[in-house]
Formats: C-alpha cells, structure tokens, sequence
C-alpha cells in the first residue's frame, strides 16, 4: 500500500510538468492506467486479509466474553497479543487504503485540471480557467469533507456492528447449547 502511495506522490510531481497535450495523452495517461492496474491487483489482497484480521479478532472478542472458557492461560495469553497485532494491522490496513486513494483523487485532479487546461481556446481560457477554479472550490468544500468523515465513521461503526451481532449470536447459541445439555442430562 505504502509502495503505490508513494507511485502516485511522483505521478503528481510528473503532472506540474505536463505543458503540452501530446504528451498528457501519450505518456501520462498510460502511466496513470498502470498505476490503476497495480492499485487494482492490490485491491483484492486487501479485500481478503481485511476479512480475515477480523475473524481473528472476533474469535479473540469471544474469547475474552468467555465462550472459551476450558483454555489455558498460555494460550488465553497468546491469543490475546495475536488478536492485538490484528487489530493494529487491520486499522492500518484501513488507513494505508485511505492514504492510497486520497494520493489517487489527488492525481485525478491534477490529471483534470490540466486536460481542462489544454482544451480551452485561447479566447476564452481566462474566463474558463476562472469559472473551473470557482467549480473546484465548491466541490472540495462539499465532497472532502463529507467524504472522509462518512468512510471513517461508516467504517468503524460496521466493525463494531458486525463485532457486536457476531458475539450477540454466539450468546444465543450458548445458552442453545447450555439448554440442551441440561435436557440430556435430566432425561
């Protein structure tokens, strides 16, 4: 993750140096579908390791509500410095994602601004440089801040959801279990 980060950082240091459109189209464009492809082939790795740091740190929530309750303090222990080590990777993972694509929407709206650029006449291109500025302007104030507040609060709040329903449910099968083996031993 921190690898395409810094991929885009230089893409966007590439982009200042765009002047003319042969070049945007040729060079840059094609640069920028193979960083997409990388961050593509990426995007699935994360999407399954993701999933399995919170089954790790779900079995170790259980653990400490006591659905486990015959482990030895060993291994109590043990699971306990696992299910920390996954927690941290699973909210760093979620913060190098966050990292990736505000680089990315950085890039993209370089990539914008100077295809904007490059295709204004030169007869109006001090009035449509202006208008896309005030366009700009309006847009981050709506969308950024909006944006980033949703996914973090979206996402920690489907983590604590799913952590709650899961453990919710492993309550109502333990106390299934409890009740039928109390019926089997009284028959």
């Amino acid at each position: 993750m921190h690898h395409i980060k810094r991929i885009l950082k230089e893409f966007g240091h590439k982009l200042n140096s765009i002047s003319s459109s042969e070049a945007f189209r040729d060079g840059i464009m094609s640069e920028y579908a193979a960083i997409n492809e990388r961050e593509s082939a990426m995007s699935l790795q994360i999407f399954f390791s993701c999933p399995s740091n919170f089954t790790e740190i779900f079995k170790a929530l259980s653990a400490v509500l006591g659905f486990h309750s015959n482990e030895t303090l060993v291994f109590s222990v043990g699971r306990t410095i696992i299910a920390i080590l996954n927690l941290s990777s699973f909210f760093s993972v979620a913060g190098f994602a966050l990292g990736v694509s505000e680089e990315d929407e950085k890039a993209r709206q370089k990539m914008e601004d100077i295809s904007f650029g490059l295709n204004l006449p030169e007869e109006t291109k001090k009035e449509g440089t202006l208008f896309y500025r005030f366009s700009k302007l309006t847009k981050k104030l709506i969308l950024r801040a909006r944006g980033a507040f949703s996914f973090i609060r979206g996402f920690l709040l489907t983590s604590i959801g799913v952590l709650l329903t899961y453990n919710f449910l492993f309550l109502q099968l333990d106390a299934y279990y409890d009740g039928n083996k109390d019926n089997q031993q009284s028959a």
